[in-house]
């Protein structure tokens, strides 16, 4: 599984609730620069959004943005329209 497929499988157990990069880190076992590189391509695809919420950081601060999938995530790929169709 890759990173990228590690954060969206988070992600979806944490629902409208979302995740800071700190808190995916800690979930996925992954260095969080690994996740933050992970999570912007993540955006750029459009399959992650900023949310409106912001969490405390481990040292207090309420700073850490809070990301969320768009939706229920991907949409799936209709039958005979994907890659290896």
């Amino acid at each position: 599984m890759t990173i990228k497929e590690k954060i969206l499988a988070h992600l979806e157990t944490c629902g409208a609730e979302g995740a800071t990069d700190h808190e995916i880190s800690v979930a996925i076992g992954t260095a969080e620069p690994t996740v933050r590189g992970a999570r912007c391509a993540l955006l750029k695809e459009g399959l992650l959004e900023y949310t409106e919420k912001r969490r405390a950081t481990t040292s207090g601060r309420k700073a850490s943005r809070v990301y969320a999938l768009i939706g229920d995530g991907p949409a799936p790929e209709p039958p005979g329209e994907g890659l290896f169709a």
